[in-house]
């Protein structure tokens, strides 16, 4: 369905388990439609239907506010009814030209990555790119109409998500005892040490080379030990 001028809001987006995030979005564009064909997979129903810039009406927007995490990734998913599309993207990372390479979703998709800005490289292309890096509360995209290929530069967003970037929990070997003197008793060992600021769940790691050891449930190396 092809609807001009549309415009909306969403209030607290749930998050992957379903729970409510707290982020909501508004949005205004040019047009929105939807792509005729039957998706033929759980990926082709996020690709089936989008908002664009069509250069008819100024400048698509749009602002997601309530964003709770310190760092986080923007994914970005992208479909036409066109072929070769495409359309500046302009947010607090500056301006990246996406290039959707017409995918067919009443085939499986498959996910293709644009890995960078397709200008000035005019090869790059995909359903899908990654804004890394992200930070603050508030987001605000604009969908512009200065790209080089399509009908008036049409490429369209048909799906967005914020991802967290989370620290993987760092924790080192300080100390290897092993070769005891005393051969009588049991004193050789590994001495594990958490230098970071919270406690990290051992449970299930393992150590496979040299000596195998499963760390059980509930085995927790608090902040700083």
């Amino acid at each position: 369905n092809n609807a001009a001028g549309d415009s909306g809001n969403l209030l607290n987006l749930g998050d992957e388990s379903g729970s409510g995030s707290g982020v909501s979005i508004t949005w205004a564009s040019d047009e929105q439609w939807s792509l005729g064909e039957t998706p033929a997979d759980a990926n082709g129903v996020l690709l089936k239907g989008f908002i664009s810039e069509n250069n008819t009406g100024g400048d698509s927007t749009i602002n997601f506010t309530g964003i709770p995490y310190p760092s986080y990734n923007l994914y970005l998913y992208m479909s036409h009814d066109r072929v070769l599309e495409d359309v500046d993207l302009i947010g607090p990372f500056g301006t990246f030209r996406l290039r959707e390479d017409d995918t067919d979703i009443s085939q499986p998709v498959t996910w293709r990555q644009q890995l960078a800005s397709a200008n000035p490289d005019t090869s790059q292309m995909g359903n899908f790119a990654v804004i890394p890096g992200l930070s603050g509360t508030s987001l605000s995209l604009t969908l512009s109409s200065t790209g080089v290929l399509g009908s008036l530069e049409r490429n369209a967003i048909s799906g967005i998500q914020i991802v967290e970037v989370t620290e993987a929990p760092l924790v080192v070997i300080n100390e290897i005892h092993y070769d005891e003197d005393d051969k009588t008793i049991r004193a050789e060992f590994i001495e594990l040490h958490n230098p970071g600021n919270t406690s990290v769940d051992l449970s299930g790691y393992s150590f496979t080379d040299g000596i195998d050891f499963v760390f059980p449930g509930g085995t927790v190396l608090a902040a700083g030990a």
